[in-house]
């Protein structure tokens, strides 16, 4: 009995602060559904620059010359969750670009971001705090794409659990996967 009234004497967390957290656990579980267009358009961002950064001194030359080699790479970047994950759940490839809002949202930003005068896009977006905050949102965006990718797991192959694993871990991150395999084969090519 005694113990009992100690812990609750020494309880850091009040009920008041436990309502609080809890009210915020839900405004943030909800944000990338309630917002999912900013969510999307944050991943683009993020997509593409990583996508120019990749091809290093040769982005201005090759952009210019193949902006449709460059589109469909961006593009790529951008939808490479979708594009992996719907073969392995016996969808065609290109539902991933089922959604034209995005698409159009996706190609926008490209424009922008490798086509405007000056570089003045892709310098915003990349300064320390306009990063930062993308990055910031990125983060909290990864949760959903995990239960989105274990729903679509357990709606496809009901009962397989593997496949509840290695689908949410192909929509996160097979971006990055798929990027770091890119430099490898390049790589290799440029060894031989």
């Amino acid at each position: 009995m005694e113990s009992v009234e100690r812990r609750k004497a020494y309880n850091p967390i009040s009920r008041n602060t436990a309502r609080k957290m809890e009210s915020a656990a839900e405004v943030l579980r909800d944000l990338p559904k309630d917002f999912n267009y900013v969510f999307d358009v944050v991943h683009f961002i993020i997509c593409i620059q990583g996508d120019r950064e990749d091809m290093g001194d040769s982005f201005i030359p090759t952009t210019r010359k193949h902006p449709l080699a460059s589109w469909m790479s961006s593009m790529l970047a951008c939808f490479a969750g979708g594009i992996l994950v719907s073969p392995l759940c016996g969808e065609p490839v290109l539902s991933a670009f089922d959604d034209g809002i995005k698409v159009l949202i996706a190609t926008l930003l490209w424009f922008f971001i490798n086509y405007t005068p000056q570089d003045l896009t892709y310098q915003v977006t990349k300064m320390f705090p306009v990063r930062f905050l993308l990055y910031l949102v990125k983060g909290l965006y990864y949760p959903k794409k995990v239960v989105a990718g274990m729903k679509h797991a357990q709606h496809v192959l009901p009962g397989n659990m593997v496949a509840l694993v290695i689908i949410a871990c192909c929509k996160v991150n097979i971006y990055h996967y798929c990027m770091l395999q890119g430099k490898h084969i390049s790589l290799l090519h440029a060894a031989r």
